[in-house]
């Protein structure tokens, strides 16, 4: 293996491990919001305003310390250019959770909306649109070492990530169009599909009738690839959190062991 291609797995499995494990607990905190639970990792019983601050804050927090985890981990083991990778998939990262709980209804918005993520690690406040700028640089430049970067905007955006195309009338074709352009420059050799009208064997057609409407069957090629990024994203995180859980199970799957061989 070339160093090129060694250095790229190894910035690609620190990638995307970071963003599974933040993701991870954000998909945590996100349930517990949704089910009205979110209270319990903040304070103790107060007003509940009070409360409501303190636990958006204890969430915020709890994120916050995971990225910076993650950044010294890169800067101490990977150097200062690995570090500037990472600092952009953390500024994704960021702009993810911050996007998810501002749009989630529960009584920590506010909060959250007054100390993002983004503005305490980056002193910025426009991830809607700064992603995909970064994102056009990314595809433009085409460096096969961001390919593993380029995956992680490419899970953001499979888990929802929309920034300034949230209400835009064209936004979901907009956000499929970049999801198309992510998946092109990540796997780069991508068969060509036939254009519309062409033949793979001219010669199969040279004695059939041209009279009549031909009818066409409908494209299915949206749905395909739609498909294809939603399983991508789906085995990217199924996978780690899979092992998690098994891992958790270890220690009674050991006991049962140890008692049925008494």
């Amino acid at each position: 293996m070339s160093e090129t291609a060694t250095a790229r797995a190894r910035e690609e499995s620190f990638l995307t491990a970071s963003f599974r494990d933040f993701y991870r607990e954000v998909a945590r905190f996100r349930k517990l919001v949704e089910e009205g639970d979110w209270l319990s990792e903040g304070a103790p019983e107060e007003d509940s305003g009070d409360r409501s601050r303190q636990a958006s804050t204890a969430v915020w927090k709890s994120l916050l310390i995971i990225l910076e985890r993650q950044a010294l981990l890169a800067q101490r083991s990977r150097g200062d250019y690995a570090l500037k990778i990472f600092a952009e998939a953390q500024y994704v990262m960021a702009a993810l959770a911050d996007e998810i709980f501002l749009h989630l209804d529960w009584g920590g918005r506010d909060a959250w909306n007054s100390n993002i993520l983004e503005s305490k690690l980056f002193r910025s406040h426009r991830a809607g649109e700064q992603v995909f700028e970064r994102l056009e640089a990314l595809l433009a430049e085409r460096n096969p070492l961001h390919q593993s970067l380029a995956e992680v905007y490419l899970m953001a955006l499979g888990l929802g990530f929309k920034g300034r195309f949230r209400d835009a009338e064209d936004g979901e074709t907009r956000l499929a169009h970049y999801r198309r352009r992510l998946f092109d420059f990540i796997y780069d050799d991508e068969p060509e599909l036939p254009r519309e009208g062409a033949l793979l064997f001219p010669q199969a057609y040279a004695n059939t009738l041209d009279k009549g409407d031909p009818a066409r069957l409908p494209n299915l090629r949206p749905w395909i690839l739609g498909f294809f990024f939603l399983a991508l994203v789906w085995v990217l995180l199924s996978i780690p959190l899979w092992r998690s859980l098994v891992g958790d199970l270890r220690p009674a799957i050991d006991e049962i062991t140890k008692v049925g061989g008494r």
